[in-house]
């Protein structure tokens, strides 16, 4: 039995993009000894370009902080043979502009409580002053005046399904020229995000700029990497943050189902990876603080979907304007998962999620190829683990619905789903009023998302 095993410790030093060095329990490496070029890379150059503008120390210093954390979060390969063994502890040094701000107390415990409620692990962050020549970013001159001068609205933009629904709905009906913000690790992520971006000029505004940041590992596929990759929210929302910063604006939005936001647990048996938190109304919360510092102001995050099913958000009028980019979009967590023309799992909840929401909104049909495993095919025969998703969401509906028949509604729910209260409380410091205020929302939410789960076709694999 592994019960008393230690988590892995990890120790990273990120100083050098160039040449990281790592270690796993003590025992040294350097990432690249086997010859080729050695480290991780980010290139915000197109954030400078759009506004005409450089990048100052503490927003270049962030880019840098989310990029290095990202870094360590892939080389550090979890052990999951039982849930107490998921959970890592990482040690991270980082090069930065602003060391001794940053090494702080408050700011630094801030990071690092972050880190931790974002991926379940245990870190410990330092930062040593930078010795690497400033980014073009950074010292980039400028001839034309960028976006700057508009009356401009910033957004993330993934190029997943519920990004591309809640920004063909603003698009739709908004005066105010639209910064989509992306960040792509691979070619085929990034030509899918400008298509959608394509459609949504066409049919929708011509008002949109798309800003683009490409990041990754050099060679990143010679080495075991972690799939969870719990601190890519992290990555984007840093650098839509950064963006808006940069373009004199004191928000950034974002468009993410409220299921998928809050991501209440499936069952007990699942493994902290099943329960990201990328856009979790705390982790908002908290990465919008690190960039009211970085930007000397009042900078807040918003989720405009909170309240809003996947399905509903493909509801909108504007969504048949620009269907014809759905089979663009994307929502499997493993994506790519690098089979050809299969560039979704299909079994994974977000999949899952994506294919209901899809038959209900009517759009079912955008959405036929694509899929490693496809259920609608006559040919498929489910093994077990391909069924391991749905029947978790399927179990979840069922425990929502035993709520829903409880005299006292809300505290039912928040009984059975303890961290549905603490969504609820970061709702209403978000807010600035009280819980009750953010209550008649959620259960709409979830009441929306139980009746609607039992039209799922699905569901009729549970029954073979």
């Amino acid at each position: 039995m592994n019960a008393g095993k230690q988590p892995p410790s990890f120790s990273f030093d990120l100083t050098r993009a160039d040449g990281v060095v790592w270690s796993r329990g003590g025992k040294d490496s350097q990432f690249g000894e086997r010859g080729t070029p050695a480290g991780f890379f980010i290139d915000d150059m197109e954030i400078a370009d759009e506004f005409a503008s450089r990048l100052p120390p503490l927003m270049a210093d962030l880019v840098d902080i989310a990029s290095a954390v990202h870094t360590a979060d892939r080389l550090a390969v979890r052990t999951a043979e039982l849930n107490s063994n998921w959970c890592r502890r990482l040690e991270i040094k980082i090069s930065v502009r602003c060391a001794e701000m940053w090494n702080g107390a408050l700011e630094l415990g801030c990071i690092e409580r972050l880190l931790g409620f974002l991926t379940e692990d245990a870190w410990q962050v330092s930062f040593v002053p930078r010795r690497d020549s400033p980014r073009g970013s950074e010292v980039q001159e400028h001839l034309f005046a960028g976006s700057r001068d508009r009356d401009v609205e910033v957004s993330l933009f993934s190029g997943g399904l519920d990004s591309f629904a809640g920004t063909a709905d603003r698009a739709s009906d908004c005066s105010k020229h639209l910064v989509l913000v992306s960040a792509s690790p691979n070619p085929q992520q990034r030509a899918r995000q400008q298509r959608q971006v394509k459609v949504l000029r066409e049919q929708l505004t011509k008002q949109i700029s798309h800003v683009c940041v490409p990041y990754g590992i050099h060679h990143g596929d010679e080495y075991a990497q972690e799939p969870s990759r719990r601190t890519r929210g992290f990555l984007f929302l840093i650098l839509g943050g950064v963006t808006a910063l940069l373009a004199g604006s004191s928000a950034l939005y974002l468009y993410e189902n409220g299921i998928g936001a809050i991501n209440l647990p499936y069952d007990q048996s699942q493994l902290g990876t099943d329960n990201a938190r990328a856009v979790h109304p705390r982790v908002l919360r908290k990465i919008g603080e690190i960039l009211s510092l970085a930007g000397n102001q009042r900078f807040s995050i918003e989720n405009r979907c909170i309240y809003k099913t996947k399905a509903e958000m493909l509801q909108k009028p504007a969504i048949d304007r620009v269907k014809s980019a759905i089979p663009y979009t994307f929502s499997c967590d493993g994506f790519p998962v690098r089979a050809k023309g299969r560039a979704q799992c299909g079994f994974c909840t977000s999949c899952l999620l994506r294919r209901h929401s899809l038959e209900l909104a009517g759009l079912a049909n955008l959405d036929s190829d694509g899929y490693l495993q496809d259920w609608k095919q006559p040919s498929f025969r489910p093994a077990r683990h391909h069924l391991r998703g749905l029947r978790a969401m399927d179990w979840q509906v069922f425990r929502l619905e035993k709520c829903f028949s409880e005299p006292s509604l809300w505290q039912a729910l928040t009984f059975e789903f303890p961290e549905l209260q603490a969504t609820a409380d970061e709702l209403s410091i978000a807010n600035r009023g009280t819980c009750t205020d953010v209550e008649p929302g959620l259960t709409r939410l979830l009441r929306q998302h139980a009746a609607d789960w039992r039209s799922f076709s699905a569901l009729r694999l549970l029954e073979t």
